[in-house]
């Protein structure tokens, strides 16, 4: 089994979040119903996206309030983007153990989600 030291695993985290914050404007997480069927949402990041790696993690530099949802339906993907629209990474969206947590993923037209934090970690393994 390959291990990461904690200088690759900082480095590495480090390079995801720049990628996140190339091109002209701030990356983007867009959040979709299952397999990326519907476009529910797009939260923009602070720009810069995340706070320097500590360890191999990365935190979300600020808190994500009132982004718009554009379409009902229930959040279970999404993908992290920079301003572009490049896909620096994907996830799930869940309630609990999943890689983006809301309290409820039922979302309506006209709601205001908020995302207060989010970690881009690097396992050692």
């Amino acid at each position: 089994m390959t291990t990461l030291s904690t200088a690759t695993r900082t480095a590495l985290a480090n390079a995801l979040a720049n990628l996140v914050d190339a091109g002209a404007a701030a990356g983007e997480f867009r959040i979709y119903t299952t397999g990326f069927a519907t476009l529910l949402c797009t939260a923009v990041c602070p720009d810069p996206a995340f706070d320097p790696a500590v360890a191999g993690v990365c935190a979300l530099a600020a808190p994500i309030t009132g982004a718009a949802v554009v379409a009902s339906g229930t959040a279970a993907v999404f993908r992290l983007v920079d301003s572009d629209g490049n896909v620096v990474l994907e996830g799930t969206v869940g309630t609990s153990g999943a890689d983006l947590v809301f309290p409820s993923l039922a979302w309506t037209a006209g709601d205001l989600i908020d995302l207060s934090a989010y970690t881009l970690t690097v396992p050692a393994s």
